[in-house]
């Protein structure tokens, strides 16, 4: 229900969205019973619009090819865990704790290329 009622919104602003603290404003009573999508990729669509969603699966493409290309597989389940739960049960900018998580995962898995840049 809550993701049939933030397809309508997205559909009115599908390019550029509605800008990132948002949610409250929309004027949609039935979405201000949650605190956000509890889905990535729509919460990121109503915020940032197609613009945002394709700079923000770039990025994921871009993390995703450097694990792979540093055989550091440890962390894909660590990755895979992270985007199925931003699907299901939280938002993507929703949880301080999320984002928090996702900074040092990426600091992390770019860390030998600092070392590597001496």
């Amino acid at each position: 229900m809550i993701w049939q009622h933030t397809i309508v919104l997205i559909q009115k602003s599908f390019l550029v969205g509605y800008g990132m603290d948002s949610w409250k404003n929309l004027g949609d009573e039935f979405l201000l019973q949650y605190p956000d999508s509890h889905n990535m990729i729509l919460e990121i669509l109503i915020k940032t619009g197609v613009i945002g969603l394709i700079a923000c699966f770039f990025t994921i493409g871009v993390v995703l090819i450097k694990i792979f290309k540093t055989r550091n597989y440890i962390l894909l389940p660590i990755a895979t865990y992270f985007l199925v739960i931003t699907q299901f049960d939280f938002g993507a900018f929703g949880s301080k704790e999320l984002l928090s998580f996702l900074t040092i995962f990426v600091f992390y898995i770019y860390s030998d290329s600092f070392k590597l840049a001496k």
